[in-house]
């Protein structure tokens, strides 16, 4: 599988997760200052859903370890997850499917016998040596390593 295949073998694996959670817009809600003992845990509140069918219905909220060691932040893990909901990373994904076919090897390349993977044809984007620095970002994204085994 050459490089641009596998790139949107995965962005189109993360995009069908992404379609299939629940809708968002996700939102972090804070109780804290609520006064009631049963919203709240350490004033971190939890992620809900703002969907039009499912409206705030919830999505995440911390487990409740009474014992939170160093480093543990639930509040802001709450934050990080709302903040990462199914939009963001459908519309993430659609953005990297077209930077991807923007950035594909060039048909009219001088280096037509050059297997598609290699490096030494030409980015039909940006006339640059596929894979283009583009290219090579959107794997480093993805954590697909290049043709020259580094990931970038």
């Amino acid at each position: 599988m050459i490089l641009h295949e596998r790139i949107k073998a995965a962005v189109e694996q993360r995009l069908t997760l992404a379609q299939a959670a629940t809708p968002g817009p996700w939102m972090h809600v804070d109780y804290a200052g609520s006064g009631d003992p049963d919203c709240t845990f350490m004033g971190c509140g939890s992620v809900i859903t703002m969907g039009e069918n499912v409206l705030g219905g919830a999505i995440a909220a911390p487990s409740g370890d009474l014992y939170p060691r160093s480093g543990y932040s639930p509040k802001d893990d709450m934050a990080f997850i709302a903040d990462n909901g199914p939009d963001r990373i459908i519309r993430d994904c659609t953005e990297d499917l077209w930077l991807l076919n923007e950035h594909a090897l060039d048909p009219n390349s001088s280096h037509l016998f050059c297997d598609p993977g290699c490096v030494g044809g030409d980015c039909k984007r940006c006339g640059m040596e596929y894979p283009c620095r583009q290219l090579r970002s959107l794997a480093r994204r993805y954590d697909i390593p290049t043709k020259d085994g580094a990931n970038g």
